[in-house]
């Protein structure tokens, strides 16, 4: 199998994903407490956040998809909101793809 692209890159291992249900996103955990936020519309990043002081070992999204849980190496786990990723990633679409023209499709 071959990768199609990169979407966001990290300074650190990725250890989990996870996927915002209603939207494009997707969420990566990362071994120096950081998630990285990306848009698989757009192939953009779209934030880091400093969510954990230790590495992050797993992610759970709530039902809602409102709130992750974060299982982290040294303290325990913690619940991070998601409010407002999935609009800054359509937000952000929105403004690229006045830049970047669409590709074109196969027929």
């Amino acid at each position: 199998m071959e990768s199609i692209c990169t979407v966001a890159r990290t300074r650190n291992w990725i250890t989990d994903l996870v996927a915002l249900p209603d939207s494009h996103c997707i969420v990566a955990g990362c071994m120096d407490g950081k998630l990285v936020v990306a848009d698989t519309k757009s192939l953009s990043p779209v934030e880091v956040v400093e969510a954990a002081k230790s590495a992050i070992w797993s992610i759970a999204l709530d039902p809602t998809g409102e709130r992750l849980a974060l299982g982290t190496r040294k303290h325990g786990f913690q619940i991070i909101s998601t409010k407002g990723w999935a609009e800054k990633a359509a937000s952000q679409a929105a403004e690229l793809a006045k830049v970047r023209p669409p590709s074109p499709k196969a027929e």
